[in-house]
């Protein structure tokens, strides 16, 4: 077997365990955790103003040092928040599931 065989094997063998990781919580119904990027939060000077992921077990960026008025207003889809030691004030209805006018 030549180098772009092996190359070739390597990188089938990793799509085939990737498919197999994302599928196993459909399959044995276990609760998926969903990894929120740091994008998915609309941070300005260190306020967290809005959330966009698909929700889930979220961790708000360590680079937040506060979570804005209604800033998860709406986003009934978080099943849990994680805030960070630099996060110092949160604001009114910051987790409140109604939505948006």
């Amino acid at each position: 077997m030549n180098k772009s065989q092996k190359t070739a094997q390597r990188i089938a063998l990793v799509l085939i365990f990737s498919l197999l990781a994302a599928l196993t919580p459909v399959f044995f119904g276990s609760e998926m955790t969903v990894y929120a990027a740091d994008s998915d939060f609309e941070i300005t000077n260190g306020v967290v103003e809005n959330y966009s992921g698909k929700g889930g077990k979220i961790t708000v960026p360590s680079k937040a040092t506060a979570i804005g008025d209604e800033a998860f207003y709406g986003c009934g889809n978080i099943t849990s928040i994680t805030i960070p030691s630099s996060v110092k004030t949160i604001g009114q209805r910051a987790r409140s599931t109604a939505a948006r006018a």
